[in-house]
């Protein structure tokens, strides 16, 4: 499976071979000195001869050896060429392992309750709206605000189920960057409370500015339609 490849012009290689002297390793090492003439035979020569120029010693299995241990024998050779063995990387990398990926970096608790921290732009939905109560007249001013949302572009989804707290929560938890609550003040004045996933700060907003506030920090939406 190997492949020759050749250079163009020949190169000059030059390498080190590092002897043991033995006399001298019996001397300073007596019945350890079979046992460091092995173990440098696994060290890199290169490094090993570097390490006792540069020094003056090199530390093999917890010995220290020196230029009275070992001789360096340099030597050059040329090379044609390389063997190489030809292979190609195939890195598997999905949507599955993005979306798990800002999943994973998202998720967030705060005061035991869960939340999922998406970067505004690849939220799933950018707004929830919600009623105060459910009756009539704060629902269908509700879906109207809705209706606009989803009219002008936006990711927008409308919720009545359950206490105005867990609604909240729930929108928390799939990553909704805002919750617009419909409450009486609305059929006033006809501004909304605009709540933040994030800090869970409030806000009133008149609802014909909501669609540009929340397209403000959307860049996913920034065309009408």
């Amino acid at each position: 499976m190997r492949v020759f490849r050749q250079f163009n012009k020949p190169l000059e290689v030059e390498e080190k071979r590092i002897i043991p002297i033995m006399e001298s390793l019996k001397r300073d090492f007596a019945e350890d000195s079979a046992k460091i003439s092995e173990l440098a035979k696994l060290e890199d020569p290169q490094k090993f001869a570097e390490s006792l120029l540069r020094n003056g010693s090199y530390v093999i299995g917890g010995f220290t050896v020196t230029l009275d241990h070992f001789r360096i024998h340099s030597s050059t050779r040329k090379e044609t060429g390389k063997k190489i063995i030809p292979h190609v990387v195939e890195p598997s990398f999905g949507a599955d392992r993005l979306v798990y990926a800002s999943m994973e970096h998202a998720y967030s608790v705060r005061k035991d309750r869960v939340i999922l921290r998406l970067p505004k732009d690849i939220a799933p939905f950018q707004a929830v709206v919600l009623p105060l109560l459910t009756k009539d007249d704060l629902i269908s001013e509700a879906a109207e605000v809705h209706r606009d949302l989803v009219d002008s572009g936006l990711e927008a989804y409308y919720d009545e189920v359950g206490s105005i707290g867990r609604r909240y929560a729930r929108s928390d938890e799939i990553g909704v960057p805002y919750a617009v609550t419909v409450d009486h003040q609305t059929l006033i004045d006809g501004t909304v409370t605009v709540r933040d996933r994030d800090t869970w700060e409030q806000t009133r907003v008149n609802k014909r500015e909501l669609t540009s506030l929340i397209r403000k920090t959307t860049a996913r939406n920034q065309t009408e339609g």
